[in-house]
């Protein structure tokens, strides 16, 4: 009888013990933290150097990069990243210099300017800048990217810039007519605003990201592509209510942005698609009906219309 009572208590210990192994485990593996969780969405490369292959931010990362936070940086009050093509001689895609963030589309990093080593990489491991240069077939002038001939920059067929028009100071585009970035720098690198716009000054840089009124109230101007009231060679883009400003939340109230009597508009002319009606069912009158009767006997009274069936019809002589 003992020896039975020692091989239970044996084999309720052994399962106990399985039990608790089983349940630290289950534990630690729930305590290990995701791979995916560890790794921050944006991070700071090496200071003076390049981020990894594919793991440069495109234009809309770096707003998010910025306004949301996540590389802290000094712009909250000041308004959004700065777009800057450095001519090779500072960073491509997102960077970060003395708190202030820029991005650069030029795809060639620069590496001439000796104060290279004050920039900061911001970078991602699903960074997309590399891929919207190869859909939009950007390139540079000459290979180096160093605007020997312009600031303009060479744009293939990935990017569709619909047709263009500019409107008067203080108004805004329709929502189907906000230009995205990508369609604001090819219009004006391509010479497609110059003919629209008027002046005798042509665009010849890169659109400034600008939002900011008086007292950098955001928005404060149109959203999307923008020329200033004067004939100038500069130009705006705000990136509210435009897919570049998706990830960081810029949206308006309005869905367009804000009025601003010292620019002037540049939207895509929407276009507007007409539905042919579809024409009434013809009316299959008496022979139709007739039809009907070879399988279902009935008759109809005119002018009312009312049927009845072969049985009704007896009943009502």
């Amino acid at each position: 009888m003992k020896a039975c009572l020692a091989v239970a208590v044996s084999v309720v210990l052994a399962s106990t013990d399985v039990m608790v192994d089983e349940g630290v485990s289950l534990l630690q593996m729930r305590a290990q933290p995701h791979k995916d969780a560890q790794e921050p969405k944006y991070y700071q490369g090496t200071r003076g150097g390049d981020c990894a292959p594919e793991e440069d931010l495109d234009f809309e990362q770096c707003l998010e990069a910025q306004v949301k936070q996540i590389i802290p940086n000094v712009m909250k009050a000041h308004g959004l990243v700065l777009n800057q093509r450095s001519g090779g001689y500072q960073q491509r895609g997102c960077y970060l210099a003395a708190g202030t963030i820029y991005f650069c589309d030029e795809p060639v990093a620069g590496s001439l300017w000796g104060g290279r080593s004050a920039i900061v990489p911001i970078c991602s491991k699903n960074g997309r800048f590399e891929q919207k240069v190869a859909e939009g077939g950007i390139s540079c002038k000459e290979a180096d990217c160093q605007h020997k001939p312009s600031m303009m920059m060479n744009w293939g067929e990935g990017v569709v810039v619909p047709e263009l028009q500019v409107l008067g100071s203080g108004d805004v585009c329709d929502a189907c007519g906000i230009l995205s970035y990508a369609q604001c720098s090819k219009a004006g690198d391509m010479g497609l605003v110059d003919p629209v716009k008027g002046g005798t000054k042509k665009i010849a840089q890169q659109p400034s990201t600008q939002c900011s009124g008086g007292g950098h109230t955001r928005p404060a101007m149109p959203s999307g592509c923008s020329v200033y009231a004067h004939d100038s060679i500069g130009w705006n883009f705000c990136p509210y209510d435009t897919p570049d400003g998706r990830l960081a939340g810029l949206v308006s109230e309005s869905g367009v942005g804000v009025g601003f009597a010292g620019v002037k508009p540049v939207c895509g002319v929407c276009t507007t698609t007409t539905t042919t009606p579809v024409p009434p069912a013809a009316d299959v009158g008496v022979e139709a009906d007739q039809a009907d009767a070879i399988g279902d006997p009935h008759m109809t009274i005119y002018p009312t219309g009312k049927h009845l069936d072969a049985e009704e019809e007896d009943l009502s002589h």
